[in-house]
């Protein structure tokens, strides 16, 4: 725990996800580039577009800090779940055409 101007704040022990602060990292995951690569297959891209996000997923080169993994765990745990949503919107997004 520490001190970040009047609020404490309890950072988030390594291996674990980030402790929410401030709500930016969270707030900064964008999906974009949605397209078709085959029948069956979509791509996208999901990105966290903080200037510190990269550090916290893999950690740093330096060491200084050791990696608290977001992306990658939650998509793994969700997998499933936003597949199913994918397939929901592109069988709206059909029957309407």
């Amino acid at each position: 725990m520490y001190a970040r101007g009047k609020k404490t704040h309890t950072a988030s022990r390594p291996g674990e996800a980030p402790a929410n602060d401030t709500g930016n990292l969270q707030r900064s995951i964008t999906v974009s580039g949605i397209k078709s690569t085959g029948n069956t297959t979509w791509t996208a891209t999901v990105e966290a577009n903080t200037p510190y996000a990269r550090a916290l997923e893999f950690g740093t080169l330096d060491g200084s800090i050791e990696p608290r993994p977001f992306l990658v765990p939650a998509f793994n745990e969700l997998r499933d779940e936003i597949a199913a949503d994918i397939r929901d919107e592109i069988a709206k997004a059909t029957s309407k055409v």
